[in-house]
């Protein structure tokens, strides 16, 4: 294979770069020996994410975007750490290709580095080590102590286990300033880079907006803890042609936070556990919500939204990630561990919407997939 061919890989559309991802790491996990397998999960791992951290703390990656290459000698003046830790700390990074090892105890920054200076990936960081890690490390003994059953209820699971805390996930790092002030900045952009857009591929119009009929409901689009109403101004500026009305709908604090949006959107203060307070709308959206509830959490949200809806008119849309019902990847395995070990949650299946969804009195219409991988749409009805 030449190198023009793997340094011109980012041009590839994302759904062949990810195939070809699977393609290569399956074929080295053929050319692994078990033992080998066994020390890299077992050791290895746990001190990469280590390395990953420390150096996060001391500001490596900034470092190395100011300036590049950097000897040893320079970073442990800039960053006051004892030379000879900080060469083991950075050449692990460098086996890593997290930083680029370019001579004798000198370093310079990768692709990585660069992505790691941005505010929100180091808070995503930041969040998954300090309360994901040790979540994890205690895993074992949580599900020993519940008989390896499935959480049916957010404020007792892995997380609340680890943290000997009864709060549900939120309410718990909402107690903590540092945490939660760290959470808020990694939700500002998410951790894993670009997310295609769901309005660049999905028919709205055929599926919402044709549709429409005011004599039903004046309310065309109801974003349900939809945040600071970037996807509702979104859906707004798509739909300027049609009459009804777009709502942002989240709880108290959050509206009163989301100052910027177009004055023709509805605010409401709504929390999607109660009674909802738009009756009736076309559709009504849930974006990246429920995967982070366990499954009875799931249907008492759906439930309420189906009190809502008019039947055969009213469209639900899910915004989240759809598990192929086999053959699941890495990176969508380690997508659900994360809901399950964060928030008790889970990503789910085809099969598994589909359960959920009829539990709570709804009928999956359709599963829309996008281009490549990311999040579908779960087009749900009320029958009756």
């Amino acid at each position: 294979m030449s190198l023009s061919f793997v340094t011109n890989l980012g041009s590839l559309y994302d759904s062949t770069r990810r195939y070809l991802i699977r393609l290569l790491r399956s074929l080295a996990a053929r050319l692994e020996t078990p033992d080998e397998a066994v020390v890299d999960l077992a050791i290895a791992s746990g001190q990469r994410m280590a390395c990953a951290r420390i150096a996060i703390d001391l500001d490596i990656y900034e470092h190395l975007v100011k300036k590049s290459p950097r000897t040893v000698a320079e970073l442990a003046k800039v960053t006051d750490a004892e030379e000879q830790l900080l060469s083991r700390l950075l050449r692990a990074l460098a086996a890593m290709k997290w930083i680029r090892e370019v001579g004798l105890a000198k370093f310079a920054a990768s692709p990585i580095t660069y992505f790691m200076t941005k505010p929100n990936v180091r808070a995503g960081y930041i969040h998954w080590y300090d309360q994901g890690l040790p979540t994890i490390a205690n895993m074992p003994f949580y599900f020993r102590d519940n008989s390896y059953r499935t959480p049916s209820t957010p404020t007792y699971g892995p997380l609340q286990h680890a943290f000997d805390t009864s709060l549900e996930s939120y309410t718990y790092w909402s107690t903590i300033p540092g945490v939660y002030s760290n959470f808020n900045t990694f939700m500002q952009g998410h951790f894993s880079g670009k997310r295609l857009d769901w309005l660049s591929w999905f028919p709205l119009e055929k599926v919402v907006s044709e549709g429409f009929d005011e004599t039903q409901s004046e309310y065309l689009f109801v974003d349900v803890g939809g945040g600071r109403g970037h996807q509702a101004q979104a859906v707004r500026t798509r739909c300027k042609d049609v009459k009804g009305k777009v709502v942002l709908e989240d709880l108290p604090g959050v509206i009163g936070d989301a100052g910027e949006i177009d004055g023709d959107i509805v605010k409401v203060k709504q929390d999607f556990f109660e009674k909802n307070q738009i009756q009736g709308a076309r559709c009504y959206y849930l974006a990246h919500i429920l995967h982070n509830w366990p499954n009875p959490s799931c249907v008492t949200i759906l439930s309420k939204l189906r009190g809502a809806m008019i039947p055969g008119y009213s469209r639900l849309l899910i915004c989240d990630l759809i598990l192929p019902d086999t053959g699941v990847s890495q990176r969508e395995a380690a997508l659900d561990w994360g809901m399950l070990t964060l928030h008790s949650g889970m990503q789910r299946s085809k099969r598994q919407w589909t359960q959920l969804v009829e539990e709570a009195g709804l009928t999956v219409v359709k599963f829309w997939t996008p281009p490549g991988e990311g999040d579908g749409i779960v087009e749900c009805v009320r029958d009756e």
